[in-house]
């Protein structure tokens, strides 16, 4: 199936676009479902698991990325009727290029939420044929101004890291049809990394990404990395979406990024789209 036309609202969207495949799926649409659990949740990890495992995403034809086997986070989000949410990372020389969420909503239509973390065009494929072609970088870092010079152990790096990402904080202002109009929430900021990465050849250069999340939902993507700039290492920050809505973000109080609502998802190129739906058993 190809992308969906809209994201107003990127997860009840699944369960409107199931309607117009329910002859091929022979699903009809119920009424909002419990999260799973259990039994219930450990196979609802493994549709989403087979979903995300189903994509292929490479920087070119000999460059694929490796999705890591278990997912950065897992979540649910009742009023917008996902009951059961994965995040996964494509990891390609030490560093992530893309993030996907495969969700369920309602218990019944299953999509996928790309977003790059390339810093060059990707292309993913499902079933050999290209589905998401990226043409420009998914983030761009920036030095992060007085942050201190990476310090000699990975232990105070990942301390330097995580004060570094508490100097930042986000907003996302939501639409209608599971919000009111410009519903502001104001996004936690997770302690913990949902990931961390290093380059093998060089492992004191490496970098954890952090999410914004409304409950346990993510928002937004924090991406904080030792980089080399004109010979010299230093911290260094990037932000990534994670739905269609209007999101802002602030570091030391002075707003830095912000990305304006997402009302068409009908353009492969974009470095941010939603992919589906797909049947919940085995195609």
């Amino acid at each position: 199936m190809g992308p969906l036309k809209t994201i107003d609202n990127r997860r009840r969207l699944a369960a409107l676009g199931i309607l117009l495949v329910t002859a091929v799926f022979r699903l009809q649409i119920a009424v909002a479902q419990p999260a799973p659990r259990g039994a219930d949740r450990k196979e609802s990890l493994a549709a989403l698991t087979r979903i995300a495992g189903s994509f292929e995403v490479r920087l070119d034809e000999k460059r694929v990325a490796t999705r890591e086997a278990e997912p950065a986070m897992r979540w649910t989000n009742t009023i917008g009727h996902t009951t059961d949410a994965a995040l996964f990372i494509w990891m390609h020389g030490g560093r992530p290029v893309a993030a996907g969420t495969s969700f369920v909503t309602d218990g019944i239509a299953v999509g996928l939420e790309f977003q790059s973390l390339a810093l060059e065009p990707i292309e993913a494929r499902r079933l050999g044929k290209a589905i998401w072609t990226p043409q420009s970088p998914g983030i761009e870092f920036r030095p992060l101004a007085d942050a201190p010079a990476p310090s000699d152990t990975a232990r105070q790096r990942l301390s330097q890291i995580k004060a570094l990402a508490r100097r930042f904080r986000a907003q996302a202002i939501k639409a209608p049809p599971a919000y009111q109009e410009n519903d502001a929430r104001e996004l936690r900021l997770l302690a913990q990394p949902i990931l961390q990465y290093h380059d093998p050849q060089m492992p004191e250069r490496e970098g954890a990404i952090f999410a914004f999340a409304m409950d346990t939902d993510a928002d937004v993507l924090l991406l904080i990395e030792n980089r080399a700039r004109e010979g010299k290492a230093g911290w260094e920050y990037a932000l990534a979406r994670a739905n269609p809505y209007v999101l802002k973000v602030w570091c030391d109080d002075v707003l830095i990024w912000t990305q304006k609502r997402i009302l068409s998802n009908g353009d492969l190129t974009q470095t941010y789209i939603i992919a589906g739906p797909y049947p919940l058993k085995d195609e």
